[in-house]
């Protein structure tokens, strides 16, 4: 990293010391310490010698939006296209700038100049096929996607929008997965790809979704998304063992992961371990005071366990968060209907 020594007079002095580290030396009794410049610090610097850098605008314009800085990135764009308004990388951000700012229309005619002014842009082709595949105009979105591939077979995006496509205008899910494939063979750390992939088996209750998940674990390991969706696999599947093995992973990393503590919950209810049930229902609650389910899952303990006061006041809580719940309703008169006998 490039680094930066000022000393109380203004100068720029570079010490070196086998006694001292290099961050903090002296020099004539004077501290001079290390300062390190940051890659935005590197931007503006570069800028600020020529402002008519577009790239480096670019650059720093995307940066400000990795920081959810949206009206620096806008300031910057505009400013880059000021000063060439056909500049390629600066009309597919300002697309998706506009996209942000609900003027899609601005976002097709920018993409389609881009097109035009730069016949070879598989960018500019593909953010207009996503585009046109929002409003549901498949063929345009199609026809585009296939005009990138023409110019780059590799391009898996384009591969990875295209199974999304057949997928929701051709009901097709077995093409779509070979599209898909195409995507994550090209990109074998394609998170979205891998997560979509591993969407469409689990549908299908298809054991290889679980190779996908382990992939993103692999590529994100503890990523709690990731835990959360494989562990649901295996309560679709009823595997209780290897669910409550990813949930307690999934609650050891996130305490507050009030879902996985549910389902760990509703997991022992299910094996009739009441008390530990219990004891994951009350943790739910204890980071989301409103969940109804949770109240209903621990007042089913009570019950269970033959302590009516309580669970007849847990069924009453859920149906405080959620008067139309049915499966509540049904068990607090259930419960009362035990009480009066």
């Amino acid at each position: 990293m490039p680094k930066a020594w000022i000393a109380g007079l203004g100068l720029a002095i570079a010490v070196w010391s086998c006694s001292e580290p290099a961050s903090q030396a002296a020099v004539d009794g004077v501290s001079v310490a290390a300062v390190t410049l940051t890659p935005m610090d590197s931007l503006n610097d570069a800028i600020q010698a020529n402002p008519n850098d577009v790239p480096n605008l670019v650059k720093r314009g995307r940066m400000h939006f990795q920081t959810a800085n949206l009206p620096y990135a806008l300031a910057d764009i505009k400013a880059a296209l000021a000063i060439d308004s056909n500049d390629h990388d600066a009309m597919v951000f300002m697309g998706e700038l506009m996209i942000l700012k609900n003027r899609s229309r601005t976002s097709k005619d920018l993409w389609q100049r881009c097109i035009d002014v730069h016949p070879e842009s598989v960018p500019c082709r593909l953010k207009l096929a996503e585009l046109y595949s929002i409003v549901f105009e498949y063929d345009k979105a199609l026809q585009l996607i296939d005009e990138a591939l023409a110019i780059d077979p590799d391009a898996a995006l384009a591969y990875y929008l295209k199974g999304l496509i057949v997928r929701d205008h051709k009901s097709d899910t077995l093409r779509a997965l070979a599209y898909i494939q195409k995507a994550i063979d090209l990109e074998p750390t394609y998170w979205e790809a891998l997560d979509m992939a591993a969407h469409l088996y689990s549908l299908n209750g298809s054991s290889i979704a679980v190779g996908y998940y382990q992939r993103m674990l692999a590529i994100n390991p503890g990523d709690g998304a990731t835990l959360y969706k494989l562990g649901m696999f295996y309560l679709g599947q009823k595997d209780w063992n290897r669910a409550l093995e990813i949930f307690t992973e999934s609650v050891e990393r996130y305490p507050n992961d009030a879902e996985s503590l549910y389902n760990l919950g509703f997991i022992h209810l299910e094996l009739a371990l009441l008390k530990p049930a219990r004891e994951y229902f009350t943790r739910c609650l204890q980071v989301n005071a409103l969940n109804y389910r949770a109240y209903y899952g621990r007042g089913f303990t009570w019950e269970r366990g033959g302590d009516l006061s309580n669970a007849a006041a847990d069924y009453r809580k859920a149906l405080e968060y959620n008067p139309i719940h049915e499966a509540s309703q049904i068990a607090l008169r259930r419960v009362m209907d035990k009480v009066e006998q």
